[in-house]
């Protein structure tokens, strides 16, 4: 059996404390010392039930001390058990916010999420849209005969969710996403997105795991373009207060209902970081993704490497500015593609990012005004492709 030297060392500081120490009171705080040190020891090491212990031993002689309490909510919610850790976080906010046992406390509260929050969200956006380039996607066959054709669009978008906590940590839910643009002289793109999720994710500690199946439909104009359905698995990591990251694989079936050569199988694997700063008001991103997409016509299969990043940051009078940034690396196909050319060497960057600026009128309404660039870049200049997109939005959420 292996020893614990550390334990040894504290074993033996408390029993030197208790032959040196003439007092009753100074022995208690002999005792306080060493369970003190003691539970440091075995949190370090995950003996968190032992951990827990030697920290309510050491509050038992000093029940004021924002540190055991401190540490005592740490033990806690390492060990799974997320509400009693935020019981002494709280106590530790309240006895002493501005110290620094105060602050991390707070942070971990505002990470964890214990407070009750309603169970379902709805929100709202509508407004014009100014789109340089109206074809949907750089690879699709409309491209060259109306590139750069400019037209102004309304746009309408409701997302909406509601998620039920089952027992503690275990809880299920969906979300849906409504998404339609109006142009006023191209009606024939015009897009329609319905969007459902549905989702079970379990909780302990710092890690949640989710499964989510995903089924979209859009239509261009009037007519069905894409149906897609898929499961998605992720693991998400409370790895300090100020850090997460997640990892994702994403499983989709495509089906394209006016061209089935493009039907395909995608398996996506991404991971993200997120780092919050500003008393998690602000928050920047970064990640990685490889992607596959195996295509009944194989000209279009494709196989990607994508970057993305992203920052958002709070703003005096209510207002917040955010940008986000993707680029991707696509090698495309293995036969001929459109029109019987040999595209077997295509290969694309896409560059998108977008700027946005966000201003709560109301606790409710709110107005947005956002900017997007798509750029994209082929070894074959029939694939070239370049978007800017120009939104206002009015904002409400419920």
């Amino acid at each position: 059996m292996a020893v614990c030297w550390k334990s040894v060392a504290v074993a033996a500081t408390l029993i030197s404390a208790l032959m040196l120490s003439p007092s009753s009171a100074k022995a208690d705080s002999a005792k306080y010392e060493v369970y003190l040190e003691k539970g440091l020891v075995e949190l370090d090491a995950g003996a968190l039930d032992e951990a827990v212990d030697n920290f309510e031993d050491a509050l038992k002689l000093s029940p004021d001390s924002v540190e055991v309490m401190f540490y005592l909510g740490q033990a806690y919610w390492k060990s799974g058990d997320v509400t009693q850790g935020a019981k002494y976080f709280r106590e530790v906010v309240d006895k002493a916010p501005d110290t620094d046992f105060g602050k991390v406390a707070k942070k971990y509260l505002d990470a964890i999420k214990v407070e009750k929050a309603k169970n379902y969200y709805i929100q709202l956006y509508s407004g014009p849209q100014y789109d340089t380039n109206v074809p949907v996607k750089p690879e699709s066959k409309f491209a060259a005969s109306i590139k750069e054709r400019v037209d102004w669009a309304w746009v309408f978008y409701i997302r909406g969710g509601y998620n039920q906590p089952i027992f503690d940590g275990l809880s299920v839910g969906t979300t849906y996403d409504f998404y339609q643009d109006i142009h006023t002289e191209i009606s024939n793109f015009d897009i329609k997105d319905h969007d459902l999720k549905a989702f079970l994710s379990y909780s302990k500690g710092p890690l949640v795991g989710f499964v989510t199946y995903n089924l979209k439909y859009t239509y261009l104009g009037s007519d069905s373009f894409e149906r897609v359905h898929g499961v998605s698995p992720k693991l998400r990591l409370l790895a300090t207060p100020d850090l997460t990251v997640e990892a994702t694989y994403t499983y989709e079936d495509k089906g394209f209902l006016t061209n089935n050569r493009r039907d395909a199988i995608n398996n996506r694997y991404e991971g993200d970081a997120y780092y919050y700063f500003m008393n998690r008001m602000g928050v920047v991103r970064a990640g990685y993704y490889h992607d596959v997409d195996n295509a009944f016509g194989e000209e279009w299969d494709y196989e990607g490497d994508g970057l993305t990043g992203g920052v958002s940051v709070p703003l005096p009078l209510d207002m917040r500015l955010s940008g986000e940034t993707e680029f991707q690396h696509r090698r495309f196909g293995r036969g001929r593609s459109l029109d019987h050319l040999d595209f077997r060497n295509r290969e694309d960057d896409i560059m998108r990012y977008t700027l946005s600026l966000d201003k709560q009128l109301t606790k409710k309404l709110g107005v947005l005004v956002s900017y997007t660039n798509i750029d994209n870049k082929s070894t074959f200049a029939e694939f070239d492709y370049d978007r800017e997109l120009v939104t206002l939005y009015f904002t409400a959420k419920f």
